[in-house]
């Protein structure tokens, strides 16, 4: 399997959305910049695992967000948080309690969008 460091972009977006979405994550979370930051450490931390041997610098927090109201960015948020999923299966990083609260909201939007439709709306890997 494949393990690569989502960017900041990415990350950031989804941290946003993450705490509209999960009533659970927006109350342990305070803020975006701190989620975003557990985010990309868990990342980075499947990344070890994987002996990944890029240099990987520090996390640059940006204030992107998507447009949860429209259709397209619903699904955007889907696509990116299941590529993140992804690129952070490696080693014990799905036992921990943030990589399950990310697979339950995987679970919700799943139930909220069909996975063709999402590709309908021209929703890409991110």
């Amino acid at each position: 399997m494949s393990a690569f460091l989502v960017n900041n972009s990415t990350i950031s977006k989804l941290a946003d959305a993450l705490r509209i979405f999960n009533t659970d994550l927006r109350e342990k979370y305070s803020s975006n910049l701190k989620l975003a930051q557990d985010l990309y450490d868990l990342n980075v931390k499947a990344l070890k695992y994987k002996d990944y041997k890029e240099i990987i610098g520090p996390f640059c927090f940006t204030s992107e967000i998507w447009a949860l109201s429209t259709d397209k960015g619903l699904a955007q948020f889907y696509m990116s948080l299941r590529c993140f999923l992804y690129q952070c299966c490696e080693g014990k990083v799905p036992e921990s309690k943030l990589y399950k609260e990310l697979e339950k909201t995987e679970i919700m939007l799943s139930r909220k969008l069909a996975i063709e439709w999402a590709e309908e709306e021209g929703a890409i890997w991110e």
